[in-house]
């Protein structure tokens, strides 16, 4: 299979979480964040809960700043 999975937030992952947050904040969206995690070259836990603490961390609260306001128009 052409997959690798790897633990989000890692410098393996090529999507960066901080990116994705802020995008889904620019959308407005309020809903829940699932992140599914699949890594074989991690150990199931450690992995799982680094997954866990990069997402926790790359979390940011909506912005409030006008100009986030003019990039939705």
């Amino acid at each position: 299979n052409g997959w690798n999975f790897v633990t989000a937030g890692t410098a393996r992952d090529a999507n960066s979480l901080e990116e994705i947050f802020i995008e889904l904040n620019r959308v407005g969206y309020d809903g829940a964040v699932s992140i599914e995690w699949e890594d074989n070259d991690a150990e199931q836990h450690a992995g799982a809960k680094a997954a866990l603490a990069n997402a926790r961390k790359a979390d940011l609260p909506p912005s409030g700043m006008r100009h986030d306001e003019m990039l939705k128009a």
